[in-house]
C-alpha cells in the first residue's frame, strides 16, 4: 500500500514469523511494486540497516492482558509479549532519521502509555485519529504518528468513522481513504 500510494518508496517489510515472512515475499513479489519492495526475516530488535527510514509503519501484536491462544505463532502476531511497546519504540527510533516519521495503530487505552513512552525516546505526536466502528460509539483503535527529533507541537486529531450510521456499508470517509486498494 505504501509503494502505491508514494512512488518513489523503498518498502522494507521486517516479520519475524518465517511462514508470515515467505508470504509476504510470496506477496511482494506477486505485486506490481515488486522491485521497490522487500522482506527481511527477524526480530525488529536484531534489524540492521545501512541507512536511516524517512518513515517507519506498524501494526504490531497489541493485546497485552488476555488470554493466549493455544498456537504460539497466533499469539506472537497478537500480543505482546514477543514485542513490547518499549521495544517496538527503541527501535523505531534507532531506525529512524531525523524528522522522520512512525505511524502505528494501537488499541485506544494503550495510546497514553506509548505516547508516553514515545516522548521519552524524542517522538513527539504529531497526529491522532480515533477509529470508531459507528459515529458515537466509543474508539477502539487510535491512528498515531510521530515525528522524531523534532519538539513537540499541538497534534492534529481527528476521528475515522469506518460505517455508516445506518447501514453495514463503509462510511464515505472510509471508503475514500481504502478506495485505491480494493478491485
Amino acid at each position: 500500500m505504501v509503494a502505491q500510494r508514494v512512488e518513489d518508496a523503498q518498502v522494507v517489510g521486517v516479520e519475524i514469523d518465517v511462514p508470515a515472512a515467505h508470504q509476504a515475499a510470496e506477496n511482494c513479489a506477486a505485486s506490481p511494486f515488486a522491485g521497490r519492495l522487500s522482506v527481511v526475516c527477524t526480530d525488529i530488535a536484531n534489524y540492521e540497516d545501512d541507512g536511516k527510514f524517512d518513515c517507519i509503519l506498524s501494526n504490531p501484536p497489541f493485546f497485552e492482558e488476555s488470554l493466549l491462544p493455544p498456537d504460539a505463532r497466533r499469539a506472537a502476531a497478537r500480543h505482546t509479549q514477543g514485542l513490547t511497546g518499549k521495544c517496538l519504540i527503541v527501535n523505531a527510533k534507532r531506525l529512524m532519521r531525523p524528522g522522520a516519521l512512525f505511524h502505528v495503530i494501537l488499541p485506544s487505552l494503550s495510546k497514553d502509555g506509548f505516547v508516553g513512552q514515545c516522548a521519552l525516546q524524542g517522538l513527539s505526536l504529531r497526529k491522532q485519529t480515533e477509529v470508531v466502528t459507528r459515529e458515537g460509539k466509543t474508539p477502539k483503535r487510535v491512528l498515531l504518528s510521530f515525528v522524531n527529533d523534532v519538539a513537540p507541537q499541538r497534534p492534529l486529531r481527528d476521528t475515522l468513522v469506518l460505517l455508516d450510521r445506518y447501514s453495514n456499508n463503509r462510511s464515505e470517509a472510509y471508503a475514500t481513504l481504502t478506495k485505491d486498494f480494493y478491485l
